[in-house]
């Protein structure tokens, strides 16, 4: 049987979204590492600078440890020279690396779903600029994020660090719930989320330190995280959260770059509707739902993060 000459790698880095790449192997070898110039550059300190090389031959795909100085293992066993089979999980350092073997449709349903995401990006856009009046927009901006996030459930913060957040809306989850003590899902993340202004995309809480063992995470049993700052210039307008149960879910960069653009886009007709300023002083809840309607409004609850 002929050797596929296509394979992808899916890389799970630490407190970051997982990077996938697809190998030629009529290309040479691919070299994995710190280094920018490898094949696979991978920004991790337990990396080596050039850490792993992977190859295709007549008999199959193979890795082999370049003299890192945290070895590769395969299945777990340290090894200097490992043929890969489909489905083989390896690691560089602290980097847990999915293999699999790709044929040509295999890349092409790739591209296809990549595209057809960016379509969905701005299909849900388009029901934003459309939206009559402010809770339509909220309830279509928090559909929107959990489709797009490929979540489960979520809810929308606005307001500030000064005056405290209040819950503006909500998907798949009772109004009040966010902020109360039944609240199951991750302040951590939110807190990030704010602390950093920057998007923040967890594929297993319980492998980061910031988040191992926190009792929420724990009881919701969730598998993938996500809160994304909704930023106007440099003001902070609020922050989504959705998460997931799903076992498998994966945040790659994929995720990242279509939830970061969205949210970017949402804020800019924030503004040009004039209700960036207003967000801060949200003191109702919309449930939406799955089509983005608004279902009803009550009083939200109001959040406190500490950073």
């Amino acid at each position: 049987m002929a050797v596929p000459r296509h394979a992808t790698v899916c890389l799970h880095i630490p407190d970051q979204p997982a990077l996938l790449r697809v190998l030629d192997g009529n290309a040479g070898e691919a070299t994995l590492g710190r280094d920018r110039g490898n094949s696979v550059a991978i920004s991790h300190l337990s990396v080596s600078r050039r850490h792993a090389a992977i190859r295709r031959d007549g008999s199959g795909w193979w890795i082999e440890d370049l003299g890192s100085t945290n070895c590769v293992r395969v299945g777990g066993h340290t090894v200097t020279w490992q043929r890969l089979k489909h489905g083989d999980w390896f690691s560089l350092g602290d980097v847990f690396c999915e293999f699999r073997l790709a044929s040509d449709a295999d890349l092409q349903t790739l591209l296809e779903r990549a595209q057809q995401r960016r379509q969905a990006s701005g299909a849900w856009l388009g029901r934003l600029e459309q939206a009559p009046d402010r809770d339509a927009l909220m309830a279509n901006l928090m559909t929107s994020i959990v489709h797009l996030a490929e979540c489960r459930r979520g809810f929308l913060l606005t307001g500030n660090l000064d005056r405290g957040f209040a819950t503006a809306a909500c998907f798949n989850m009772q109004p009040n719930e966010p902020g109360s003590r039944q609240f199951t899902g991750s302040t951590a993340v939110i807190v990030r989320a704010v602390h950093t202004l920057a998007p923040v995309l967890v594929s297993d809480p319980s492998a980061l330190d910031w988040a191992r063992g926190r009792p929420s995470v724990v009881a919701g049993g969730l598998r993938a995280l996500v809160a994304l700052p909704i930023m106007r210039h440099e003001t902070l307008l609020g922050v989504a959260y959705a998460d997931s149960d799903e076992p498998g879910k994966v945040f790659t960069e994929l995720d990242q770059e279509i939830l970061a653009a969205f949210t970017e886009q949402a804020a800019l007709l924030l503004a040009a509707r004039g209700l960036d300023e207003s967000l801060t002083q949200i003191d109702s809840c919309i449930e939406a739902d799955a089509d983005g309607q608004a279902l009803l409004s009550m009083t939200a609850v109001r959040w406190k993060v500490q950073v």
